[in-house]
């Protein structure tokens, strides 16, 4: 939906190379949108949405940690664009 959009948008105003991070659940079809779009999953949607407070912060944590590794890379940022409004992912996005 409106990740692909504004991934879309963006090669289609010049840039040159797009990453889209995203749950791991939501990479498969968001590939088949388009070979330009580079997807990265940096979190799973079932473990970050689970009951068990442990398993959450671990995968916060990995979500952290994938995002801080990508960041070096990229010359811009757009964040929110199909984020859901989960606490959870809000949380571990707010930290990077």
């Amino acid at each position: 939906g409106s990740t692909c959009k504004v991934g879309m948008a963006a090669l289609r105003v010049g840039a040159e190379l797009l990453y889209l991070c995203t749950a791991e659940e939501a990479t498969g079809p968001i590939k088949s949108y388009s070979p330009e779009l580079m997807v990265s999953e940096v979190y799973r949607w079932a473990k970050i949405s689970t009951e068990d407070p442990g398993v959450v912060l671990e995968e916060q944590n990995r979500m952290v940690g994938k995002m801080e590794a990508l960041l070096p890379r990229f010359h811009a940022l757009v964040i929110g664009c199909g984020l859901g409004r989960d606490m959870r992912v809000l949380n571990a996005t707010a930290r990077v």
